[in-house]
């Protein structure tokens, strides 16, 4: 197979082992009617992905990383392979000479004169038939001119004596017979189209993991009953909530799609939950057609932290419930016709096929997400609870010494309340409306598992960690002591990584764990953050300090406790900035933190790169306080909204002089006369009492782990006031 491959697309053989592990690769991937599946399959237990294949010794445009405004986008080559450890394709260049790896390549399909062609004559006694195939050009079109085949002279048939005509070469015809796939490959999913999938290879499985894709896969896999069962039940939920009603398609209206979607997810105690849903195609919506707005609002993580926090204060009981098939209780705004569900299809008394006729919203619309907010949000304000001005997500009803507080996360609700005759009150107002499920406490939301006892609330990601660690490769790595390196210093010289993806998905599991539950990762994940478009092997290699720190601090949680000196809550910020860390633009690092109890943990934090350019420390300095400031008003709208107590105003601790005799003073100076209006109001804001300024020495600025790479004994003293504990 690697000799065909070679000599078909003349490829130089220098290049042998890249075809033998390409034809190794395809052959893997290829249909085996003895044992009714691929090699791949058999070896891992995964069915193989054929999107990325691409045709051997095709034409193909590899991306360029450093380019200049004017230069081309792409270097053209020639594809022999896949790489064996990343996504990137092997690519060979016959300028250099040389090999190389490549994520962004696009192959370019040979052009009708490149492909084959084939000569048919009609059998006849008077002539010879000849059958040959032939090629317009015998080289490859990249190959050097020295390594150009003498091309064959094109064969003759002799017509008459002493005439000859030469043969026309035709292009290839199929056979007049009708070709069928197999009926396996038909329920194959890729993402090119059927003729690309047939020049490509035949007879290969394409899956992205063990949940399947199609119908068809799910009614043939292992746990087709499961699947069954699960379809079964989302069209029992389709019929209780009379979301649809069959009829005929009007004329001039066009049927939205639909298509079933599966999933696979892991119960509290570890069991699998097997889902499906059948969802609209909402890309083939038109706007003003079939929806109009579509925004839909999610609880904030700050306001999940604050709830802890009050709900440690108070000993609130905490609870979880979930919407079944939320999306089906709101009503629709449109005229929206759907296809049936595949497996489910009823024909009128005349055969015909029926559509659905939307009566309830359905996942997949555009609008769904607003039409049940906008519905969940109408039935709450109607039993007396109150939005929050600040998120909302957060509904609060108070009455006679009793409160409860709801977070809603689409269809998922958090239920804080203050004795359990008010929880059940409100999970009876609940059920009586939609169709809920009952979780019990709270204990796994969004990923991140709780923990209650009286007068504490842990929040954990440890089983998201070790998910982290296992997915990447790491769960078995030394551990770190300290997130990262004390400078992160990157040169431009350094390699461009050739898996860029895997830089992304790793960054991006970063940055939730960082924003949930550890704020001792935000500064080094905000760096990470910056590098996504050409991260390089040196920002590589920090994120696997990352992950090393992490096998030795998974187990590193936010315990909220009721404060011990028996006072109420009142916030307290810490604000800093690293003045013109950035070489590239010299930028500056905001970084604060808030807690709403004196001993910890915090409930909100950041680091982030300002947007303009700081020309002293005490600039960046009252740049970030503007930040913190902002921060601080926001959490006091929250909590007002939570409660209706009054509260202190927020104490923010600010370790340099300058920048607080800025805020105090309102007097024009010639350094900062030129600072932007936007930040002048961390003045009115002190002015009005809004907020109490503080100086805090730097060995004991908490946010200074926010702008700059955290050390041991940072970590160490500020341990208690960042976790609790």
């Amino acid at each position: 197979m690697a000799r065909c491959m070679l000599i078909e697309n003349h490829v130089p053989k220098e290049l042998w082992t890249y075809a033998v592990q390409t034809a190794f690769m395809v052959r893997n991937r290829c249909f085996n009617n003895r044992t009714k599946q691929t090699p791949y399959f058999m070896l891992t237990g995964r069915r193989p992905n054929l999107a990325r294949m691409q045709k051997f010794g095709s034409v193909c445009y590899a991306y360029r990383q450093n380019k200049q405004k004017l230069d081309s986008r792409g270097d053209r080559g020639i594809f022999v392979g896949y790489d064996k450890n990343s996504p990137a394709y092997l690519v060979y260049f016959p300028s250099s000479g040389k090999v190389q790896r490549h994520r962004l390549v696009k192959c370019v399909t040979p052009t009708a004169a490149e492909q084959e062609t084939q000569t048919e004559m009609p059998a006849d006694d008077d002539f010879e038939v000849l059958r040959r195939v032939n090629r317009t050009r015998q080289t490859h079109p990249l190959l050097p001119t020295g390594q150009i085949q003498e091309q064959k002279p094109v064969p003759t048939v002799r017509l008459q004596e002493g005439q000859t005509q030469p043969i026309k070469q035709e292009t290839r015809r199929y056979p007049s017979r009708v070709r069928r796939r197999p009926d396996y490959f038909g329920e194959y999913v890729t993402e090119t189209s059927d003729d690309q999938v047939q020049m490509t290879t035949d007879y290969c499985y394409r899956l992205l993991s063990n949940v399947p894709l199609t119908f068809s896969e799910a009614m043939t896999s292992p746990n087709s009953r499961d699947w069954s069962r699960a379809m079964d039940e989302e069209i029992e939920s389709l019929n209780d909530n009379k979301t649809f009603i069959l009829t005929t398609l009007p004329e001039g209206k066009k049927a939205v799609g639909g298509r079933w979607v599966y999933a696979l997810k892991t119960n509290a105690d570890g069991s699998d939950k097997f889902k499906a849903r059948y969802v609209a195609k909402g890309y083939s919506q038109k706007q003003g057609v079939d929806y109009d707005e579509t925004f839909s609002p999610t609880a904030n993580l700050t306001s999940i932290q604050v709830l802890m926090q009050k709900a440690a204060q108070e000993n609130l009981i905490l609870h979880q419930m979930d919407v079944k098939t939320a999306y089906l209780h709101a009503p629709i705004d449109f005229d929206i016709y759907m296809t049936q569900p595949e497996g489910y299809e009823i024909t009128s008394e005349k055969g015909e096929m029926l559509v659905c006729k939307l009566e309830k919203s359905l996942h997949g619309l555009k609008q769904s997400g607003r039409n049940w907010n906008r519905m969940l949000h109408d039935y709450l304000c109607g039993n007396l609870f109150t939005q929050n001005p600040a998120d909302h997500c957060v509904y609060t009803r108070e009455t006679k010494g009793q409160k409860v507080i709801n977070v809603i996360w689409v269809d998922d609700l958090v239920i804080a309340a203050s004795d359990d005759n008010v929880l059940r009150n409100v999970k009876e107002m609940l059920t009586a409306k939609f169709q809920m499920k009952d979780l019990g406490k709270l204990k796994s939301f969004l990923g991140i598992d709780f923990q209650q006892s009286d007068h504490c609330v842990k929040m954990s990601q440890e089983r998201y960690v070790g998910k982290i660690l296992d997915r990447f490769d790491m769960q078995d790595c030394k551990p770190r002591a300290t997130p990262c390196e004390p400078k992160l210093n990157y040169t431009n010289s350094a390699e461009v990584m050739s898996d860029v993806r895997k830089y992304r998905e790793a960054v991006g599991s970063l940055v939730y764990l960082s924003t949930c539950t550890r704020p001792d990762l935000n500064y080094v994940v905000s760096k990470l953050s910056q590098y996504l478009s050409e991260p390089t092997i040196e920002q590589w290699t920090t994120v696997k300090h990352v992950l090393r720190y992490l096998k030795g601090t998974k187990g590193k949680l936010l315990c909220y406790r009721k404060s011990d000196d028996g006072l109420a809550l009142g916030l307290e910020a810490f604000s800093d900035a690293n003045w013109a860390e950035h070489e590239t633009d010299r930028r500056s690092t905001t970084g604060y933190c808030v807690s709403l109890n004196r001993n910890g943990p915090l409930i909100s934090w950041k680091s982030k790169r300002q947007s303009t350019v700081a020309l002293s420390t005490c600039e960046a300095e009252y740049m970030a306080l503007a930040a913190t400031v902002q921060e601080c008003m926001y959490l006091i709208q929250l909590l007002k909204g939570v409660d209706g107590s009054h509260y202190m105003q927020p104490q923010i601790y600010e370790d340099n002089q300058g920048a607080i005799a800025l805020a105090k003073n309102p007097v024009q100076r010639q350094r900062c006369k030129h600072v932007d209006v936007k930040y002048h109001f961390v003045r009115s804001a002190v002015t009005d009492g809004k907020v109490i300024l503080n100086y805090c020495p730097t060995e004991q600025m908490v946010a200074d782990i926010m702008t700059k790479p955290p050390t041991k004994s940072k970590l160490k003293r500020f341990q208690v006031f960042m976790f609790g504990e």
